[in-house]
């Protein structure tokens, strides 16, 4: 099993950053991190690529 913490909108597993979350441009926030879980911001983000993931993180996707 994967334990992440999330630090200032840094998702990490150990030292390793895994994903970048916050506003990619402005208005557009894909993926929130709320009371503990991780949330897709808004129903048109659902099928929208995962962006600010590190190859860590893709690893770890990939692997789950």
């Amino acid at each position: 099993m994967l334990y992440v913490r999330v630090e200032n909108n840094v998702v990490r597993s150990g030292k390793r950053i895994l994903l970048l979350l916050g506003e990619v441009v402005e208005g557009y926030e894909p993926i929130v991190f709320r009371e503990g879980k991780f949330h897709i911001n808004g129903p048109m983000h659902s099928p929208c690529a995962v962006l600010r993931v590190t190859a860590y993180g893709a690893t770890a996707l990939a692997r789950f």
